[in-house]
């Protein structure tokens, strides 16, 4: 299923920014190409030959003979067989099969007029385009072969500039605005955006807060009440979202007045349309579609998405609620899939565009595949969606349909997903066997500029010990195997074991997180002398041997490394088994309080 409400927003930008083009000086050719780029980016398919002369004549889509293909020699029994097609995708290398990373897309062949005809292509304003050619996209692999053997030259042959994401939606938004398209621009606010900004929090939020081309964005918004205006997939059949979050931010452009109640509503000359189309196919006669959204049409008979009919659906009451979800006066559908026992009229989604939260006038709802289920207990009044999958009511705390235990009225969610309440820790309704009071991230400002800070490996402490959790794949594993954390002048110490009583020579591995000062393999020596029972202390430096060096992350440490705040890992060697980590930690405790 893709996403036609990306492709539909995007040909219908290219548009409006040809129509203005005699008025903006505007360099088209390099909003083009990061156009498709955002487009490219999301599960979309080809739409380049829906705008094919726009394209063409501001010189991002160039077309030239087949024989002009720079490999059109060596292949010449591919290219020949190209007459008997439509439309083909051509690969750097065209006879071998696409591969991502060795023989990707290069350019295109289309027949226009054997893949959709003549009379398509007279409609279509085709003219000396309807016929069979190659095109590329500038920047594309083909048009990097053009400009090497000297078919595309000057301006032509100048690679499109990339410009910053969100500079670019200021450019487009500021354009399609002058043009006084307002649904365009309410599209791109609240659809094409919110989705590449997805839910940022933190200090991810507040960056983008600070931005001076989203601040721009919502100055034209707050101006021109962008988010009001009723749009397929927008704000309108969204909940209300807790202050704090990016949607609640964003919903209310100008600060506080708060985003409109109204809904999505069929304009009367569509609603005419429709009653004209329900004529004709009674008479049997040809009806063209009538499109409420991208990806949502009424035939005369039926409405219909690309999985099939929104059977029983009255056209005139049909609503988009996001690019899953279709609802009219009496039904709610998932795709063409209808959800059972929910109020139609006042169906919501909660937590932003593809919320998994819904709720009517009766229930509250978690999505569960095609399906929404009724959450037991949950208050439909004050229910409120939080952060990574959890959400709240007057009574309860939930991830999902569970209800969490022991988090009471205090509680915080970080930017890695823990959430913490008085008595208990959760990472994504999983309960951590910890101390919620003493609970900390040893690891947390590593975590948090790592590209999906809330997954991976994380290092947990509490006040009974240091914890190594991972929530990659499958169950949570949280496993007890660093045995103890404790202070020193000089270094923060890990003491890592496979489990309790075993020794160096089976697993067991000792970080030292260097707070200050520089460090040598004699240091770290000497400081596992202190940390060695008796019975081997003395002998550190014969006993153990750094593994290939003092290592960081995996990786060998550098001289540069050991000015800076650093992780040394060393693992021990000839250690007799009987030695236990507790014990040893024990020896260290006494060592250094005396």
């Amino acid at each position: 299923m893709g996403m036609h409400e990306i492709e539909g927003l995007v040909e219908a930008t290219v548009r409006r920014l040809d129509a203005g083009a005699p008025e903006h000086k505007l360099d088209l050719r390099t909003l083009f190409w990061n156009l498709y780029d955002y487009h490219n980016s999301y599960d979309t398919g080809n739409t380049l030959f829906c705008v094919v002369t726009i394209l063409v004549r501001h010189r991002y889509l160039y077309h030239f003979p087949v024989e002009m293909h720079p490999d059109f020699e060596k292949y010449l029994r591919y290219f020949e067989s190209l007459k008997d097609e439509g439309f083909e995708t051509i690969r750097t290398e065209p006879p071998k099969e696409w591969d991502r990373d060795t023989n990707t897309t290069a350019g295109y062949y289309c027949d226009p007029v054997r893949e959709w005809g003549e009379d398509f292509c007279r409609k279509a304003g085709w003219g000396d385009l309807a016929k069979p050619q190659l095109y590329c996209e500038a920047a594309s692999p083909l048009w990097e072969r053009w400009v090497a053997n000297g078919t595309l030259t000057g301006a032509d042959a100048v690679r499109p500039a990339k410009l910053d994401r969100l500079e670019l939606f200021r450019i487009l938004m500021k354009e399609i605005v002058r043009q006084k398209d307002l649904d365009l621009a309410a599209e791109w606010y609240q659809m094409g955006i919110v989705y590449e900004l997805g839910n940022p929090q933190g200090t991810n939020l507040k960056e983008l807060q600070e931005n001076a081309a989203l601040s721009a964005i919502r100055e034209l918004a707050a101006e021109h009440k962008l988010q009001t205006v009723p749009i397929n997939r927008g704000f309108m059949d969204m909940g209300e979202e807790k202050d704090g979050t990016f949607l609640a931010w964003w919903q209310n452009p100008d600060e506080g007045k708060g985003k409109s109640t109204k809904t999505w509503t069929l304009d009367s000359a569509k609603a005419r349309a429709i009653t004209e189309a329900i004529a004709k196919r009674a008479k049997g006669e040809k009806v063209d579609p009538i499109w409420y959204a991208s990806g949502l049409w009424f035939d005369g008979q039926a409405v219909r998405c690309y999985t099939g009919e929104l059977a029983g659906a009255d056209p005139f009451t049909i609503r988009p609620i996001n690019r899953h979800l279709t609802a009219d006066k009496n039904h709610v559908w998932h795709h063409h899939h209808l959800v059972s026992n929910v109020d139609a009229a006042t169906f919501k989604v909660l937590g932003g565009i593809d919320g998994i939260y819904a709720k009517d006038a009766n229930y509250v709802y978690i999505r569960d595949r095609l399906d929404y289920r009724p959450i037991s207990g949950a208050d439909s009044t004050t229910f409120n969606p939080l952060d990574f999958g959890c959400a709240r009511d007057a009574k309860n705390i939930y991830y999902r349909d569970q209800i969490l235990e022991g988090i009471g009225e205090k509680f915080t969610i970080d930017e890695c997903g823990f959430l913490k309440g008085e008595q208990a820790v959760y990472h994504y309704g999983f309960k951590l066997p910890m101390d919620a009071w003493s609970f900390q991230i040893v690891n947390l400002e590593e975590k948090i500029k790592e590209t999906n800070p809330f997954i991976g490996e994380f290092i947990l402490f509490d006040r009974d010990g240091t914890y190594r959790f991972n929530s990659v794949a499958g169950p949570p594993q949280f496993a007890r195997t660093v045995v103890q954390h404790f202070t020193h002048p000089l270094f923060d110490i890990d003491l890592v074991a496979a489990d309790e009583g075993v020794g160096f020579a089976d697993l067991c591995k000792v970080s030292f997180h260097v707070a200050k000062g520089r460090w040598s393999e004699s240091d770290v020596l000497r400081l596992l002398d202190i940390l060695l029972p008796p019975n081997v202390r003395g002998a550190s430096t014969s006993r153990f041997t750094f593994e290939n060096g003092p290592s960081w992350s995996g990786r060998l440490m550098s001289a540069k490394d050991r000015d800076s705040y650093s992780r040394i890992e060393i693992i021990g060697k000839g250690v007799e088994k009987t030695w236990k980590p507790v014990e040893c930690i024990r020896q260290a405790c006494a060592q250094w309080q005396t």
